[in-house]
């Protein structure tokens, strides 16, 4: 990963907005900085971002089913009664 995908995934984390964020996740075209930034990404800013995430085109298998672990998708399975 080069310095400046670094930089990007630096200030998602602990400069830019949620709204911000949102934006920036439409323009990224490597499934690499997605995931990076999905095992990187603080749960206590909720779900949405996570769901943004797997909705995008390059998100492949192993950055969806990180988060999905991540989020204990097992417990909200079992317990979506």
């Amino acid at each position: 990963m080069d310095k400046e995908t670094e930089k990007l995934i630096r200030q998602m984390l602990y400069e830019k907005t949620k709204a911000e964020v949102l934006d920036i996740l439409d323009d990224i075209e490597t499934s690499e900085v997605l995931y990076v930034y999905a095992y990187n990404y603080n749960w206590d800013n909720g779900f949405e971002i996570p769901g943004k995430i797997i909705d995008q085109k390059c998100c492949d298998l192993s950055t969806a089913l990180m988060v999905f672990y991540r989020a204990d998708g097992f417990r909200y399975m079992q317990e979506k009664d």
